[in-house]
């Protein structure tokens, strides 16, 4: 079963890399409170099964203005084909007071794409967009299962992501440096459960470089364990931390997200 699972889990990361939407403030926890860096999401992918849903939220009293841009593996413009829209690797919006707008991806890709997305405000305003996106996996003989991914803020030097190898359970990583001049070097760290030390590594990313895997995959060490992963990084430039995201894969199929934790 699990190499079943893992072989799933594997086309799935490569073509796609918790459950919560909610935000946070600057150097917090996840809450229901947005705060100004978040703006990125961690994880964009479209076809062989996979599609992606885009929903923002104008959660001010005035008209937002904003441009959500798509950046693939290589740091380079992700080109998507939206329904109703076309391709397109940037996304412009105008939203009213209190609207929302959803877009989505056709699922039409072939091979499978797949990226992260940063929201930049052109309408002169600093306050946070509200908004998630939403990973769908259709397969044949399966159920539709989905995933939702959070902003995340990319002002978080320090993030803390849990995993578990455990009883065929998998954990899965999607990195992104959204530096797009600099590049960033993010260092690792494992511990057990007991908080006992187990290994380190790290993974350095150009400008805009995005890089999606498993983690028991890349650090066999971490095989049938549990614990946690601390990850540090910060751009050349000294001005943004890593957009992280973790996702946890079930035996039986299903996958949920797991979200970063950071210190106050």
């Amino acid at each position: 079963m699990r190499r079943v699972v893992r072989i799933t889990t594997l086309l799935i990361l490569y073509g796609v890399l918790a459950t919560s939407g909610a935000a946070k403030e600057p150097g917090g926890s996840k809450n229901l409170l947005l705060s100004v860096g978040d703006i990125a999401m961690g994880q964009i992918a479209d076809g062989e099964g996979w599609s992606t849903t885009l929903t923002f939220v104008n959660l001010q009293l005035f008209s937002r203005t904003f441009d959500v841009i798509f950046t693939g593996d290589d740091g380079n413009p992700l080109a998507l084909n939206f329904k109703d829209i076309g391709a397109t690797s940037t996304l412009s919006f105008s939203i009213p007071a209190g609207g929302t707008q959803q877009v989505e991806t056709t699922g039409a890709s072939f091979p499978v794409v797949q990226g992260w997305a940063v929201i930049i405000a052109i309408d002169g305003d600093s306050t946070p967009i509200g908004g998630m996106a939403i990973l769908r996996s259709s397969r044949p003989g399966l159920p539709d299962f989905e995933s939702v991914v959070p902003f995340s803020n990319i002002l978080d030097t320090y993030q803390v992501l849990s995993f578990d190898h455990r009883n065929g359970f998998l954990t899965g990583v999607a990195l992104a440096n959204p530096s797009f001049t600099s590049p960033m070097t993010i260092s690792i760290n494992f511990f057990d459960i007991n908080g006992v030390f187990i290994s380190s590594g790290s993974i350095t990313l150009q400008g805009g470089q995005h890089t999606a895997f498993l983690l028991d995959a890349r650090f066999p060490e971490l095989a049938d364990r549990a614990g946690i992963a601390e990850f540090t990084g910060i751009d050349a430039a000294q001005s943004v931390g890593p957009v992280i995201l973790g996702l946890r894969f079930n035996p039986s199929g299903p996958f949920t997200t797991l979200f970063p934790m950071t210190l106050p």
